[in-house]
């Protein structure tokens, strides 16, 4: 299996272009008080170790005075295309809060204290192969992790793949319930096209309802082989809004 490069490029400032959808090109956009929240906030959603990113600096952060003219960093984080996760460079790699651990042991460890703790009554299957660990969340409480469109199970994939990261995986972490995820995916390419149809009887932009980073992207998929449409996420955070376009003719 092909496997996407984390070797970081040369950290530049650049403005930001609102015409242009980093997303539909396979990125994302993240934001801190400085480069080292927005690193760790890129790390955590995403689940790539922080050294194994591929970014470029927005927007420098500055101080400002009393308080006054302060403004955050902002980056742009090329994601991994799915099925595909960050290549360590070399055999050793120097990742994340390696300790010995390994990326399974630590989730393991994770998992079994979250059944023996929470109040909810679940179980995990995991299983691993050389570029992901996939977590089959199993129990009588499951629907509660997949209410208002898996809010619960995003959220858990993404603390699993920061546990991961702090142990140096260059994993994706893959955590589903019941297929929720290819059924959601099924879902959002239906909407997509549905919407997409809308546009091109309109000639109007349609905005789909806000997304997460993983939604998101599977909507730009979606259209992204369609000459007549162009995809934009608006808004800021990590919750955004999807515009679909009309192309010029």
């Amino acid at each position: 299996m092909p496997k996407w490069s984390g070797r970081s490029p040369p950290r530049k400032c650049l403005p930001v272009d609102d015409h242009t959808d980093p997303e539909s090109e396979g990125r994302e956009e993240f934001e801190g008080e400085d480069l080292e929240q927005a690193l760790s906030h890129a790390s955590a959603s995403l689940g790539i170790p922080r050294e194994n990113l591929d970014y470029e600096v927005l927007q420098e952060g500055r101080r400002g005075f009393l308080g006054v003219g302060t403004r955050g960093v902002r980056i742009r984080v090329a994601l991994p295309e799915t099925g595909k996760v960050a290549d360590r460079e070399g055999s050793g790699g120097e990742g994340g809060e390696n300790t010995g651990e390994s990326d399974l042991a630590r989730i393991n460890r994770f998992l079994e204290r979250f059944v023996r703790d929470s109040p909810f009554e679940v179980d995990f299957q995991v299983v691993e192969d050389q570029d992901q660990i996939r977590i089959e969340l199993q129990g009588k409480d499951c629907d509660l992790f997949l209410a208002r469109r898996g809010e619960g199970l995003n959220a858990l994939q993404v603390l699993l793949g920061r546990i991961a990261a702090h142990a140096g995986s260059t994993r994706a972490i893959f955590l589903d319930c019941g297929d929720f995820r290819k059924g959601r995916e099924e879902e959002l390419a239906e909407i997509a096209h549905l919407t997409a149809e809308k546009v091109k009887k309109l000639g109007e932009p349609q905005t789909l309802s806000p997304m997460n980073p993983y939604d998101r992207r599977l909507v730009h998929l979606a259209l992204k082989d369609d000459p007549a449409l162009e995809t934009r996420s608006e808004g800021e955070g990590f919750i955004k809004s999807i515009t679909i376009f009309p192309r010029p003719r």
